[in-house]
């Protein structure tokens, strides 16, 4: 997105893997752990309008419920930037995008838990709804957790559930 008449200052997002085997490690208070074969994405931002001064709030979130791949996005940019709000929404089965669209609603359910490590948010789910060949998609998300604080709590995701990672700004 452009803020400028100029074309000179912007930001931009792409998600070129929406659903990806993962493999690697991640060190956590010095403590290395392997992964292989998890689940992930890969998703790219950049841009010379960082979102620290740009943003006045965002969320993101993904999902995986067998062969369903969920990518979701609200962003909400600040008032020297025009309050414009960018949304993102793709679902796909398998390999086929089955929706890709800026037109979608979301919404919180349940209370908003702050996590201690990070001080960052979370609801206890989501509901999401988009227009689809005429008719409504309608998919309610629960069991979401913010990884660095499921990590040090005993709050865990509910094996029954979605479990998304969501990110939130604001």
């Amino acid at each position: 997105m452009y803020f400028d008449v100029a074309l000179t200052v912007f930001n931009a997002h792409v998600v070129p893997a929406p659903r990806a085997v993962v493999n690697g490690t991640i060190q956590i208070a010095g403590e290395t752990i392997a992964i292989e074969d998890g689940h992930g994405c890969h998703d790219h931002n950049w841009g010379n309008a960082g979102i620290e001064g740009v943003l006045k709030a965002w969320h993101w979130g993904r999902a995986e419920c067998g062969d369903f791949t969920l990518n979701f996005s609200y962003i909400l940019h600040n008032a020297d930037y025009g309050n414009k709000v960018v949304c993102k929404f793709m679902l796909a089965k398998d390999s086929e995008i089955l929706l890709s669209t800026g037109e979608f609603e979301d919404s919180f359910v349940g209370e908003i838990h702050v996590g201690p490590q990070s001080g960052n948010g979370w609801p206890d789910g989501f509901l999401i709804e988009a227009p689809y060949n005429g008719d409504m998609i309608r998919i309610e998300i629960s069991g979401n957790h913010l990884l660095s604080d499921a990590l040090n709590s005993e709050q865990k995701p509910d094996g029954q559930a979605i479990s998304v990672l969501v990110a939130t700004y604001g």
